[in-house]
C-alpha cells in the first residue's frame, strides 16, 4: 500500500512461499472441480472461501460463488443469512488484499442484487475502516458510495472523509460525482 515501506526478504520465506504456493494449487484444483460438477455443499464453498482468504484474485472462486449463491436462495428464509454469509468472505478477501479488484466487484455484485435491505451503519464503518488504512483507494470511495447510497448520503459520507484525509483525490472525485449526478 501507499506510504509503507516493503520488508526485506528472509531465507524462510521462499520455504513459506513454495507451501503456500502447493496449498493455493490444490485448493484452486479442488473449487475448480466443484465448478465443473456444480457442486454447492457448504464444504464446496468453504474450499472456495480458502482460496480466496490467500488469493482474493480467483476470479473463477468469486464467479463460482455467484453461482452457489444463486443455487442456494431456494429457501426465502434463508436469503439474509446467505448473503451476511457471502460478505463476511468479500471482507475477509478485502483483508487479504484491500485492492482487490474481484473482491470488490462481487460486493458490488451482491449488493446490486438487493437480495436484502443494506445496512447502512454496517457498510459505512468497513468503508471508513477502510478508507482509514488506505485514503487513496478508489474502489472504497467512488464504486461502493454510488451504488450504496443517494446523492445526499454520498455527500456527506465524501465531506465527512474528505475533512480526516484532505489528500484523498479519491474522496474529491466522490464530491464532484454528487454535483453532476444526473439524479441528483
Amino acid at each position: 500500500m501507499h506510504g509503507q515501506p516493503r520488508r526485506p526478504k528472509k531465507p524462510e520465506d521462499g520455504a513459506a512461499a513454495v507451501a503456500k504456493a502447493a496449498k493455493l494449487r490444490d485448493l484452486q484444483a479442488q473449487v475448480l472441480h466443484n465448478h465443473h460438477t456444480s457442486t454447492y455443499t457448504e464444504e464446496a464453498l468453504g474450499l472456495s472461501f480458502k482460496l480466496l482468504e490467500i488469493n482474493p484474485e480467483a476470479y473463477t472462486a468469486w464467479n463460482y460463488r455467484k453461482l452457489a449463491l444463486r443455487h442456494n436462495l431456494k429457501e426465502p428464509e434463508a436469503i439474509k443469512s446467505v448473503v451476511d454469509d457471502e460478505l463476511r468472505v468479500v471482507e475477509a478477501a478485502l483483508r487479504a488484499n484491500l485492492k482487490s479488484y474481484g473482491a470488490w466487484y462481487h460486493r458490488k455484485w451482491l449488493l446490486n442484487q438487493k437480495l436484502t435491505p443494506v445496512d447502512s451503519k454496517r457498510e459505512f464503518g468497513l468503508l471508513d475502516k477502510l478508507l482509514k488504512l488506505d485514503a487513496r483507494n478508489f474502489h472504497t470511495t467512488a464504486g461502493s458510495l454510488q451504488n450504496l447510497w443517494g446523492c445526499q448520503k454520498r455527500m456527506s459520507l465524501s465531506t465527512q472523509w474528505l475533512r480526516s484525509v484532505t489528500t484523498s483525490v479519491i474522496t474529491w472525485h466522490g464530491i464532484i460525482a454528487v454535483y453532476f449526478c444526473p439524479i441528483c
